[in-house]
């Protein structure tokens, strides 16, 4: 099911067609991916999603100007791990369409909770692969069961103030394993794993990279733990605090660092040497949704070319190639070209480690959180 090198150049060539169909006059052919459906919608959308709030504006306006008779809300609960409390809590009258934003991880446990439920491909994906290959490693955009779908990836890093780095004379890091070392002992912050799909998927990655060694693990964990100063509530406390210098390295996605950059902050995002993990933002149907064709109609146009360029202003590298992005490494061409490593969490690993993994992290994070 994944593409080779060569399958995947031309999807990017057949990306590239459809930017400049968009731009053709009036009669001309376009792709499915850009043709706008003949049913008329409305109602209301309720989507449960941990996505930013410039996200969440830039796609209810989008779907909004698509489908004027609809009126999108997304709610936030507090994250993905609060989604599926919520999820669960209301199963038995399902209050959202749409489960959105978070990693595949956390959509694997929704469908094992029974929460989700799948979609057929064909009705949502368009002319989308089901995977997509990043220097030899095959990125799945959709579940084996079609329970959830990829609309946007970044990437797990390092993020530096580089001002705040070099007023205190710290070398720049250029591995996970580098942050083990004293000289920077206090001067890194992570998220809680307990809270952030992003800080969970980060430390299974440290786990494939070690080549899934316990000892290993358990010995470079006991290291970086040393040295972190604390551990954030929420991923947008660990983004705020590097940007305004009053931490010099975050562990984190490359997402928020790029937005950051572009606002004029002094950081930076540094792909490991020892590889970088493929955060996949998701989305899937509720189990027993109240507005299913809606909620199908969303999926369709998030994953058309029309919806992935409205989220691009806001630094999600897309799965389509071809979309203009504010700043070229988001772009997926980028990704293809330029990223050292690549690590895609095994699902059956996470499954397995993950009881254990937060145990170690509630000893690491006690009365050391913020």
């Amino acid at each position: 099911m994944g593409l080779s090198r060569r399958r995947f150049l031309q999807f990017l060539a057949l990306g590239a067609a459809g930017a400049v169909s968009a731009c053709a006059p009036a009669g001309a052919p376009t792709s499915p991916a850009t043709t706008q459906p003949a049913r008329e919608f409305s109602g209301r959308l309720v989507i449960y999603s941990s996505i930013f709030a410039d996200g969440a504006e830039a796609l209810k306006k989008g779907f909004e100007q698509a489908h004027p008779k609809v009126t999108v809300e997304f709610i936030n609960p507090g994250g993905t791990e609060v989604i599926l409390k919520r999820l669960d809590a209301e199963r038995a009258r399902p209050q959202a369409d749409l489960m959105h934003s978070g990693f595949s991880l956390e959509y694997r446990e929704a469908k094992k909770l029974g929460l989700i439920e799948p979609v057929d491909p064909r009705e949502i994906m368009g002319d989308l692969p089901e995977t997509l290959d990043l220097g030899g490693t095959k990125i799945p955009l959709k579940d084996q069961d079609n329970y959830f779908f990829v609309w946007g990836i970044q990437f797990g890093g390092i993020e530096i103030n580089t001002e705040r780095l070099k007023a205190l004379n710290l070398p720049r890091p250029e591995s996970l394993q580098d942050l083990t070392k004293p000289v920077y002992k206090g001067h890194i912050i992570f998220m809680k794993p307990q809270n952030s799909s992003t800080a969970f998927t980060n430390v299974l990655y440290t786990y494939h990279a070690l080549g899934n060694d316990d000892a290993k693990f358990k010995e470079f964990w006991d290291k970086l733990n040393a040295n972190i100063a604390f551990y954030t509530e929420k991923s947008a406390t660990l983004y705020a605090l590097v940007a305004k210098g009053e931490a010099a390295i975050g562990i984190a996605g490359s997402r928020a660092v790029y937005r950051d950059q572009q606002e004029g902050y002094p950081v930076d995002f540094i792909y490991p040497a020892d590889g970088s993990v493929v955060l996949d933002n998701s989305m899937a149907l509720v189990k027993g949704a109240p507005n299913r064709e809606l909620a199908l109609e969303f999926m369709r146009w998030h994953l058309a070319r029309e919806g992935q360029e409205a989220i691009a202003p806001t630094f999600y590298t897309p799965v389509r190639p071809g979309i203009k992005m504010p700043r070229p490494e988001v772009t997926l061409e980028f990704a293809l070209k330029n990223i050292p490593k690549v690590i895609v969490p095994d699902p059956d690993i996470a499954d397995r480690k993950r009881a254990e993994i937060l145990r170690m992290f509630d000893a690491y994070t006690q009365g050391r959180s913020r």
